[in-house]
């Protein structure tokens, strides 16, 4: 079997894709999700390509894992990434991060606030700070508190 390689985009304002070897037994396929070893970091990648293309003028690193089972951008997907980076003086990575729904993100920049308590709690008011809350209380019940 021959070798296969990916190229991988990835979410940085980076205008290219970068190409990865894809190790023995790996099953990828465009439009999947992968762990990478880039600039000394493991990011998270979208693979546009899987080819068996070798790249003749350097050393590629192989992909760490396999995010998805299946893949998650469909080719319609991907062309309107490129297309939306295109238009819009953007990157094809960027796009397709923010193509994705905030549960699937794996940057923290991209992910939903976390829910807030709701439950009551219960609070101790100085004496001054009770004071304080009376007389908003007296002004209310006589209308002539103004916002």
């Amino acid at each position: 079997m021959s070798d296969s390689f990916a190229d991988v985009h990835i979410a940085y304002p980076i205008d290219s894709f970068f190409t990865y070897h894809v190790p023995e037994g790996m099953e990828l396929r465009a439009g999947m999700r992968v762990m990478v070893s880039f600039a000394g970091k493991t990011i998270m990648g979208y693979t546009a390509l899987v080819h068996s293309r070798k790249p003749e003028d350097f050393e590629t690193k192989d992909i760490l894992s396999i995010v998805d089972e299946e893949p998650i951008f469909d080719e319609r997907l991907l062309d309107l990434c490129r297309f939306t980076a295109e238009s819009y003086c953007s990157y094809t990575g960027e796009a397709l991060a923010m193509a994705l729904p905030s549960g699937k993100k794996g940057s923290d920049r991209y992910k939903a606030p976390p829910e807030k308590n709701t439950e009551r709690t219960t609070v101790t008011l100085t004496p001054e700070q009770k004071n304080v809350i009376d007389k908003i209380n007296e002004e209310i019940g006589r209308g002539r508190l103004v916002h």
